[in-house]
C-alpha cells in the first residue's frame, strides 16, 4: 500500500509568507496605480479649470480691446488720425478701460502718435507678428521707451488705430503651483501672443496634430481651450512631477506599514493629497504668514464731493506676486471655518495702521465687513472694543457692514447688532437688494445705513430688468429714515441719477480707487485744507 505524503511544513511556511508578501505587494501596486490615475485625473481637472480662468480673463481683455479700436475708428470719423480730437479720444479710451493702458496710430510699421501726442518721425514697432482671420494685427514684445517696461502687446485694426496691452497674465490669474505655465496663441496662425512661465512649443504638438485638448505630454499636464470670441486660444500647463513625487512618498510609507497600510493607502493618499493641495490649506498658511493687507476706498458725500469715510477692503497678495480676488478667498474662508480669523486680522491691521490718526479728522469713519459667523458668535463686540482702545477714538467712528444672510437667518445676529449699536457703533446692511429686500424685513432691524449693491447701480439708466430696483430701494430706505450708500459708482450719470433721487453717499471708481492708509490720510488732509481755504 502506498501513502501520499503531505508536503513538508518547511515549504508551506515560506510559501505562505511569500504569498502574503505577494498579496501585500500586489495591493500596494494596485493602490499606487489607482492613486496615480486619480492624481492624473485631478491634475487634468486643475489644468482645465486654470485654462478656463485664463480664457475668461483673456476674453474680457479681448472684448475691451475690440471696443477700444472700434471707438477710435468710428468716433470723429472726419478727423485726422493724430489730430487733437483723436488724441483726446485715445486718452478717453485708455481711462475708461481696465485692460487698455494706451492707444495710438500706426502707419508704415511706425507708431506716429499716442495719447501723449505726436511722435516724430514715429517710433518703429516692427512688422506684425501675425494677422488674425478677423483682421486683428498683433505685435508682441514691443518695447516702448516712454513706459519704462518692455514687452508690451500692440493690437491694431486694418485702419491703423492701435491699443497697448500689458502682458500681465502672471499677475491676473491665480496659479496654485508657481511651476505652472499659462499663455495665449493665435488659433489660425499658431503664433504665441503671451506666456507666463516656462514654455516649449512642442508641448502643444498633440493639440496641433491630433486636436487633443487635455493630455499628458513628457511629464506635463496640458489643457488647451480655444476662444469662441476671437481667433485665439489659451493653454495651461502643470508639471506632472508632483504626481510622481506623491506616489513615491506613499510607496515607502506603505512598504514600511505592511498589510494595514496597503489597505489604508487609497484613503490616506486621497485625504492627504487633497488636504495639502486644497485652497483652504493655502488660505490658512497665508493667514499665518500675513500675506494680507488692507486698502481703503473713500465714501463720498454726493452733494459736496466731501470724503466722509472709507470702507476697509482686504487684499491678498501671495509671496509669488499673484493677487487673489476677494470673491475667491472670502467664500473659501467661510467654508474652511477661518473667516473669524480673517476678521480678527483685519481689525488688527486697522489698529496698527490707523493708530491715532483719526483724531485729525473727527467726522471721518471706517466701515468693516462682518460675516454671518462673526455676528452669530458675537465676535465683533470684543474686536471693536479693542480697536477703539488701540486707535484712541470713539465707537461712532466705526461702522459694521453686515450682509442680509448674516442677519435674517439668526436671532444671535440680530442680538449682536443691537449690542453693537448700544455701545455706540453704527451698523450698515451691506449688498442690499441681493437677498430678501423687503420693507417688512428692514423694519425688524435697528440699522443706520443700507448699501445698494453694485449690481443694481450698474443697471442705472439701462434697459436691464433690474434698472428700476434702485428707485424701489431708495424709497424703502426713505420710509425708514435710513441713510444710503451706493456701491460701485463708475460714471457721472450714475452719480447724478442717485443724487437726484436723494442718495447722500456713494463709493466707486468714479470718485476714487482703494488705497493704502497713509495715502488716504495724505489725500484727505489735502482735501480738508482746500475746503478750509474755500
Amino acid at each position: 500500500m502506498h501513502f501520499q505524503m503531505r508536503p513538508d511544513r518547511k515549504y508551506l511556511i515560506p510559501a505562505a509568507v511569500a504569498l502574503a508578501f505577494l498579496t501585500i505587494f500586489g495591493a500596494i501596486l494596485l493602490t499606487l496605480w489607482v492613486a496615480r490615475q486619480q492624481s492624473v485625473s485631478e491634475q487634468k481637472s486643475k489644468a482645465d479649470l486654470l485654462a478656463a480662468e485664463v480664457l475668461r480673463r483673456v476674453d474680457v481683455t479681448g472684448g475691451e480691446v475690440t471696443l477700444a479700436v472700434r471707438r477710435l475708428e468710428r468716433e470723429h470719423p472726419d478727423a485726422a488720425p493724430c489730430s487733437p480730437e483723436k488724441i483726446r479720444l485715445m486718452g478717453n479710451v485708455t481711462l475708461t478701460s481696465d485692460e487698455v493702458i494706451g492707444a495710438g496710430f500706426i502707419t508704415n510699421d511706425r507708431l506716429v502718435c499716442t495719447l501723449l501726442g505726436e511722435l516724430k518721425p514715429g517710433l518703429p514697432v516692427g512688422k506684425p507678428d501675425y494677422i488674425s482671420n478677423r483682421g486683428a494685427i498683433f505685435r508682441t514684445n514691443v518695447k516702448l521707451p516712454f513706459t519704462g517696461s518692455p514687452g508690451y502687446i500692440l493690437i491694431s485694426g486694418l485702419s491703423g488705430y492701435a491699443v497697448i496691452v500689458h502682458p500681465r497674465l502672471a499677475r491676473d490669474v491665480f496659479r496654485e503651483d508657481p511651476r505652472s505655465s499659462i499663455g495665449v496663441f493665435g488659433t489660425s496662425s499658431r503664433r504665441l501672443v503671451n506666456v507666463a512661465g516656462a514654455f516649449d512649443r512642442s508641448w502643444l504638438r498633440k493639440y496641433f496634430d491630433r486636436g487633443l485638448t487635455t493630455y499628458v505630454d513628457h511629464g506635463r499636464i496640458v489643457a488647451v481651450r480655444p476662444s469662441m470670441q476671437g481667433d485665439y486660444s489659451v493653454f495651461a500647463i502643470l508639471p506632472a512631477r508632483s504626481i510622481t513625487e506623491t506616489v513615491r512618498r506613499y510607496a515607502l510609507f506603505l512598504v514600511a506599514g505592511g498589510m494595514v497600510m496597503a489597505a489604508l493607502l487609497g484613503f490616506v493618499m486621497t485625504y492627504v493629497v487633497r488636504t495639502q493641495n486644497s485652497f483652504a490649506t493655502i488660505l490658512r498658511n497665508a493667514i499665518r504668514t500675513r500675506e494680507f493687507h488692507c486698502e481703503y476706498q473713500p465714501i463720498v458725500e454726493l452733494a459736496t464731493g466731501r470724503w466722509v469715510g472709507a470702507e476697509c477692503l482686504l487684499r491678498w497678495r501671495r509671496k509669488t506676486g499673484e493677487n487673489v480676488r476677494p470673491d475667491l478667498f472670502i467664500g473659501a474662508a467661510e467654508e474652511a471655518g477661518v473667516i473669524g480669523d480673517i476678521t480678527a486680522m483685519v481689525c488688527d491691521i486697522i489698529g496698527s495702521e490707523v493708530d491715532g490718526t483719526l483724531h485729525d479728522h473727527p467726522d471721518f469713519y471706517i466701515t468693516i465687513n462682518a460675516s454671518a459667523t462673526d455676528l452669530n458668535h458675537d465676535r465683533m463686540t470684543p474686536l471693536l472694543e479693542t480697536l477703539v482702545r488701540r486707535t484712541r477714538s470713539e465707537p461712532c467712528r466705526f461702522v459694521v457692514e453686515a450682509t442680509e444672510r448674516g442677519l435674517i437667518d439668526s436671532e444671535d445676529g440680530r442680538a449682536a447688532v443691537d449690542r453693537l449699536r448700544a455701545l455706540g457703533f453704527r451698523v450698515a446692511l451691506d449688498d442690499f437688494g441681493t437677498g430678501y429686500s423687503s420693507l417688512s424685513y428692514l423694519q425688524t432691524f435697528a440699522l443706520d445705513f443700507i448699501k445698494i449693491d453694485k449690481f443694481f447701480v450698474e443697471s442705472v439708466k439701462t434697459e436691464a430688468a433690474t434698472s428700476n430696483v434702485v428707485s424701489h430701494i431708495i424709497n424703502m430706505a426713505r420710509d425708514l429714515n435710513l441713510e444710503i450708500v451706493a456701491e460701485g459708482v463708475e460714471t457721472e450719470a450714475q452719480a447724478r441719477f442717485l443724487q437726484e433721487r436723494g442718495v447722500r453717499y456713494a463709493q466707486g471708481w468714479y470718485f476714487a480707487r482703494s488705497m493704502h492708509w497713509p495715502m488716504l490720510m495724505a489725500e484727505l488732509a489735502a482735501r480738508r485744507s482746500m475746503e478750509r481755504a474755500a
